[in-house]
């Protein structure tokens, strides 16, 4: 419904772009998602403009009214890649941003071509806080994200040549892009990092977190990688919640 009334369009004119690179829903069956739009694109009867690729973040109800929009703008690209609701209705969204871009009236820099940005809103809209989380001289990017049944924030991304994780760990891609996991508190305390890749490039594509009785047993991760004769694979890889690694397998995939 949200998409077939027309809540939310792009401009017929080139070269106007919106793109929603993810969607969820919280416990009242409102929608949230978030990505990234350039030209004009509207959002219920708000349209926005943007000349370079800006970020946004909505939620609308099944009928599709617009509860919040929230927009940020820079001089580069700034994208929403994921989004993810708690139990208590927080919404976590992570993306990239490129140049300089400004969130909430602070200015950010990226070290590099790109790098990746975690932020927490209430279930109102209101930011509660944002942080760089990888960034380096490369292309970082965050696009997975899952919150367990404690609140913990679980972030993958791929990062090439150095990476600096939350501006207390470093690591060092093997190869081309790699992949990582890192896993934050609910107030955004980094816990541990892992990453994983080889000699070509290795893409990040999906985050998901298991339960038992409640507690948090396993993080998937998912992802394709290129081997050096350039055939595809995808790769699954379960680490506990402690970030100890528990299995990975390999599976061939076309193109």
């Amino acid at each position: 419904l949200l998409f077939t009334d027309s809540s939310v369009t792009a401009s017929q004119h080139a070269p106007n772009i919106i793109s929603i690179m993810e969607v969820m829903h919280d416990r009242n069956q409102n929608l949230v998602f978030t990505g990234g739009f350039v030209g004009v694109a509207k959002f219920g009867d708000t349209a926005i403009t943007s000349k370079n690729y800006s970020y946004f973040l909505a939620k609308f109800t099944p009928g599709g009214k617009r509860l919040f929009l929230k927009v940020a703008r820079g001089v580069g690209n700034i994208v929403g890649l994921g989004v993810d609701i708690n139990r208590n209705g927080d919404i976590f969204v992570v993306g990239l941003f490129d140049s300089t871009c400004t969130f909430n009236g602070c200015n950010y820099v990226s070290r590099g071509k790109s790098d990746a940005m975690l932020m927490k809103y209430d279930q109102y809209g209101n930011l509660q806080w944002q942080k760089v989380i990888i960034a380096g001289p490369g292309s970082d990017a965050a696009n997975a994200i899952d919150c367990d049944s404690l609140g913990n924030i679980y972030v993958g991304g791929t990062f090439s040549k150095t990476a600096h994780i939350n501006n207390t760990d470093t690591i060092v891609s093997k190869g081309g892009y790699d992949v990582c996991l890192l896993k934050f508190t609910p107030n955004g305390n980094l816990v541990w990092v892992r990453h994983y890749g080889g000699p070509d490039n290795d893409e990040m594509r999906r985050i998901v977190v298991s339960t038992r009785f409640g507690v948090p047993r396993c993080i998937a991760m998912v992802w394709d990688t290129w081997y050096p004769k350039k055939s595809k694979a995808r790769l699954y890889v379960w680490y506990n919640e402690q970030g100890k690694l528990l299995s990975d397998v390999a599976k061939p995939t076309s193109q």
